[in-house]
């Protein structure tokens, strides 16, 4: 039974919660402007994952704006595959927040590269126009069971 406890330094290759584990997390940030009717990744997450992973949980924000009112799209991909989407309008001169989060059920073994993709839709209400992006942040976080 542990009451009080202080750690200053820990290393931990791998949590055991019940019959799972987090073996591997990242995150990464970024911000950005996305052109009228083009697309930009606006943060990267590099996981490295062991083999028999069970899957990994991906959530990706982003404060954005625009100069009127649009539309914009949020991808979370990994190495180029979308796994999750959503998308918001955006009143002109506000800003607002966007979340997605996703799962990614069978990755492979290895170094994975995570992007949160924005990106400003080319036809619909609120098509082409710029997104400003002032922070966005994309977490992954990995199991095993």
């Amino acid at each position: 039974n542990i009451t009080n406890a202080k750690i200053a330094n820990l290393s931990v290759d791998t949590i055991k919660i019940a019959s799972g584990s987090v073996t591997s997390m990242a995150y990464g940030s970024g911000s950005g402007s996305i052109p009228a009717g083009g697309s930009a990744v606006i943060a990267n997450a590099y996981l490295n994952m062991p083999a028999g992973s069970s899957g990994v949980v991906i959530t990706g924000t982003a404060i954005v704006t625009s100069g009127g009112n649009a539309s914009a799209w949020m991808r979370l991909r990994r190495n180029g595959i979308t796994l999750a989407f959503t998308w918001m309008s955006i009143d002109g001169g506000r800003w607002s927040t966007m979340a997605v989060t996703g799962f990614d059920s069978s990755p492979p073994a290895g170094t994975l590269t995570y992007e949160l993709l924005m990106e400003s839709p080319t036809s619909g209400p609120g098509s082409n126009m710029v997104i400003d992006t002032q922070y966005a942040s994309i977490t992954a976080t990995g199991g095993k069971r």
